[in-house]
């Protein structure tokens, strides 16, 4: 059986559009870190049409050398250029943003949906578009760590939340398939809450280990190794949460009871040179919470 090759740049679990069809046409305003990522998914193994605008323009340059972008000379141009825009920029950025491409937008036939990346926002901090019942308004927020157009292929595999407008989430929806992420709805007025969780599983991990890297350095272990170490621990760790649970998944000494080796632990954190005096408090606390867990009824 002879096995069909995959075209460079294909993303597992990624749709390519139909050859004989007009792909669908999305502007992206902000080619950060995300922003990168969804226009080099879309433009890419997606097929899509994609118009881009940044501030700093030499990042749509470099983004258009690896994927095949069109340039949009100003955010207006940029926001009547499809029937889709994306603001992938800065969280406090989007009111300013809003206001001023309302303003830029008189007159001008606005796009049909706007949506923003922001996870810890409503739709409505899009207001300031709202003209009659044009645009649909909504929030499209991927929730993976990204780090511009080479983490693109991170998008196929994971989730992304979708609010807003049914238009806006019909929009949202597509989008996120299109680059192989699974779409989950969320009440807008919840997104904080929800966005809190998402730090604490990413952002705050990443501090975590890097607290813990501290440790492992201060006793003596090169920094590379001392990161190769903790990361590969941290993946079995999640590996086995995602297997079994938090209770079952959860290893170390308040699991077992042992104070003894907390006590060692808290010790050591204290007097040793090189570590942050709020990386023994983390712990604390962190013990607090794990001692709670290893108590709490299975499937709970």
């Amino acid at each position: 059986m002879t096995r069909r090759r995959r075209p460079a740049g294909h993303v597992a679990g990624v749709r390519p559009a139909g050859s004989g069809r007009r792909p669908p046409r999305v502007a992206i305003a902000g080619i950060g870190r995300a922003g990168a990522a969804l226009a080099a998914a879309l433009a890419g193994t997606a097929g899509w049409k994609v118009i881009a605008w940044d501030r700093r323009p030499a990042r749509v340059a470099t983004l258009a050398r690896r994927v095949p972008v069109e340039r949009a000379p100003s955010l207006r141009e940029l926001a009547t250029s499809a029937p889709w825009l994306l603001l992938a920029v800065r969280d406090e950025a989007l009111p300013d943003v809003a206001r001023r491409l309302a303003a830029e937008l008189a007159g001008a036939r606005p796009p049909r949906v706007v949506l923003h990346l922001a996870g810890a926002l409503p739709a409505a901090v899009l207001a300031p578009l709202r003209d009659g019942d044009r645009p649909a308004l909504g929030v499209f927020h991927p929730v993976v760590s990204l780090a511009g157009a080479s983490s693109a292929g991170a998008l196929a595999g994971a989730y992304a939340t979708v609010s807003g407008d049914p238009a806006a989430v019909r929009a949202a929806r597509r989008i996120a398939r299109a680059v192989g992420l699974a779409p989950v709805p969320v009440r807008d007025d919840l997104r904080p809450l929800l966005h809190a969780g998402a730090v604490l599983a990413a952002g705050d991990l990443v501090a975590l280990l890097a607290a813990a890297e501290q440790a492992v350095r201060a006793a003596g272990v090169p920094a590379a190794r001392a990161r190769r170490l903790l990361v590969a621990l941290a993946r079995t760790a999640l590996a086995n949460l995602e297997a079994h649970g938090p209770r079952a998944a959860l290893t170390g000494p308040a699991a077992r009871g042992d104070r003894e080796t907390i006590r060692r632990h808290l010790a050591a954190l204290a007097g040793a040179p090189g570590i942050d005096p709020r990386v023994r408090e983390v712990h604390r606390l962190l013990l607090q919470l794990s001692a709670l867990l290893s108590t709490t009824p299975p499937g709970s």
